[in-house]
C-alpha cells in the first residue's frame, strides 16, 4: 500500500469523467435562457378616465362606502369594507369585527408591444389586507370587475419591459380670445388699420366715435 508523500492531499481524487460532466452541467445551466417577463396590461387612457372608472366600480361593489384617495408614490383609490358575517362562521368570531381594505393602485407606465411599438398609459394593481378569509378571492373578483370596466373604454395593450414613467403635467388652458365686440380690441384694430393706411384719418375718427358711443 502506497503512502501519500509529505505535502500531498489525502482527499480522494475524482474521476476525470465526473469532473467533465459537472462542468458541462454548469455550462448548460449558465446558458439557459431566462424566462421573458409576463406582459403587462396597459390602458391608453388619461388618468382622469381610469380613476373615474375605478371609482365607479368601487361604488357599485361597495355601495354606501366612502372611497378615499391614495397619495404618495403609488397613487390610487381605496375603500374599507366590513363584510357581513358568514352564517357558517364560528359564533365566537362575531366578537371580532371583520375588516378588509381594498387598494387599487393607478400607475403610469410605458413599454413596448410584441411588434416593438412604444405604448404608454396606466396599469392597475389590486391589493388588499384585513382579517377576513379568502382575501385572494376578494382581490380577484375586484380585479376582474375593474379590468372589464376599463376594457369597455379602451382595449388594453399587452406590453413587455413595462417601466414606470413620469406623468406629464396637465396642459394649461389657453386664454380665451378677446371677443370681437370688445371695444378696446376694436379700437386697437381700428388704429392698426389706420397706421397701415387701410383707412383714412377721417374714417378712423368716425369709427372711433361710433365705438366710444357704445361704452
Amino acid at each position: 500500500m502506497a503512502h501519500p508523500r509529505h505535502g500531498e492531499s489525502r482527499l480522494p481524487r475524482r474521476p476525470a469523467a465526473l469532473v467533465l460532466a459537472a462542468a458541462l452541467l454548469a455550462g448548460c445551466a449558465a446558458a439557459r435562457p431566462q424566462p421573458e417577463p409576463a406582459p403587462v396590461r396597459i390602458y391608453p387612457l388619461p388618468r382622469a378616465e381610469v380613476e373615474a372608472a375605478v371609482r365607479d366600480v368601487l361604488a357599485r361593489e361597495f355601495p354606501g362606502r366612502r372611497i378615499f384617495r391614495l397619495q404618495g408614490d403609488a397613487p390610487g383609490l381605496y375603500v374599507e369594507v366590513t363584510p357581513p358575517p358568514s352564517p357558517d362562521a364560528d359564533p365566537r368570531a362575531r366578537f371580532v369585527e371583520a375588516r378588509y381594505v381594498h387598494r387599487v393602485l393607478i400607475l403610469p407606465v410605458a413599454g413596448r408591444t410584441a411588434m416593438g411599438e412604444a405604448v404608454q398609459g396606466y396599469r392597475v394593481e389590486v391589493r388588499g389586507g384585513g382579517n377576513v378569509e379568502d382575501q385572494a378571492a376578494l382581490n380577484a373578483r375586484l380585479r376582474e370587475r375593474i379590468h372589464a370596466r376599463l376594457a369597455a373604454l379602451a382595449a388594453p395593450v399587452a406590453a413587455t419591459a413595462a417601466r414606470p414613467r413620469a406623468e406629464e403635467p396637465p396642459a394649461a388652458v389657453p386664454a380665451a380670445p378677446a371677443a370681437a365686440s370688445d371695444p378696446v380690441e376694436l379700437l386697437r384694430r381700428l388704429k392698426r388699420l389706420r397706421d397701415e393706411g387701410v383707412i383714412t384719418d377721417e374714417e378712423f375718427r368716425r369709427k372711433k366715435a361710433e365705438i366710444l358711443e357704445r361704452l
